[in-house]
């Protein structure tokens, strides 16, 4: 488990997700819906809903997204992505593969999975990486 704080597009607070876990088979990030009403953004349906499947089994059906700005609480880089809203979710998010790529992410003796921020050697603090890059003040 991580903790990650989240801001929506066009507020200034953070919010606090303390349960926040990687799963290396959910294809999609998902937040729970309380979470993601916190945030106070701006709720998009989602194209098409899908069934998404986790690695404890549990299933989901977002019918919207939400997109934020996010980083590891202590860590240097923010990310932007979509987090798929659902009702059922017994963590504050829950990050998938369109968020982490499998590069990054190693299992710990315990079982967990532990993430390592994309932070390269020719990178410095406070540069931004989600895929495409982050383009605003974060």
């Amino acid at each position: 488990m991580m903790e990650i704080s989240v801001v929506a597009d066009g507020q200034q607070e953070k919010v606090e997700l303390p349960k926040t876990r990687i799963d290396k088979l959910l294809t999609k990030s998902v937040i729970s819906k309380t979470k993601a009403d916190q945030t106070h953004g701006v709720t998009i349906p989602a194209p098409q809903p899908e069934y998404l499947r986790d690695s404890d089994r549990r299933t989901y059906r977002p019918h919207t997204y939400i997109v934020l700005r996010w980083h590891i609480k202590g860590g240097a880089q923010t990310m932007e992505g979509k987090f798929f809203i659902v009702d059922q979710c017994p963590y504050d998010a829950v990050l998938g593969l369109d968020m982490v790529p499998p590069d990054k992410v190693e299992e710990a003796p315990d079982g967990r999975s532990t993430f390592y921020p994309f932070q390269l050697s020719r990178e410095t603090p406070g540069k931004r990486y989600q895929g495409r890059r982050c383009e605003r003040q974060c």
